[in-house]
């Protein structure tokens, strides 16, 4: 994959960076960003309260995540689109991709295709999991 490339505005400033999910940010000028290869919970469409919990903390992780940072997006040029017309490009924050690290602190999984149901059994118990995990680490922090 080659990296495409942004204006400076965009690939300096976190700041100019809306965070709608999990897996979707926008830019300042309304360009619409895509991270390919996971899967988040959704808020807009939360089939339960667990899928609900664990979108709202995954979107405050990757807001948490940027401030200050320093970021890129990394896709291929010319960009690809889903199906939506967002660009598909993997989020880069401070050298790492954000994706993998949502993957890795659980906040979502790999995707696989389609869209899998985050309410139904193991799942769910992972949703929970996660939304205690950062409660605690929230409150640690606050210490």
């Amino acid at each position: 994959m080659r990296a495409f490339p942004l204006s400076s505005l965009i690939a300096g400033l976190a700041a100019a960076l809306i965070v709608i999910d999990g897996d979707t940010v926008h830019t300042a000028d309304g360009e619409k960003y895509r991270l390919p290869g996971i899967d988040a919970a959704e808020i807009g469409h939360a089939q339960c309260e667990a899928e609900l919990r664990l979108a709202l903390l995954t979107k405050h992780r990757l807001e948490q995540m940027l401030d200050g940072a320093e970021v890129r997006f990394r896709g291929e040029s010319p960009p690809r689109r889903d199906r939506y017309g967002r660009v598909l490009a993997d989020l880069i924050i401070n050298g790492q991709d954000a994706g993998c690290i949502l993957i890795k602190e659980g906040y979502a999984r790999p995707w696989r295709g389609r869209r899998e149901d985050w309410c139904a059994g193991k799942d769910a118990e992972r949703v929970d999991a996660a939304a205690l995990s950062c409660v605690a680490s929230n409150e640690r922090e606050a210490e």
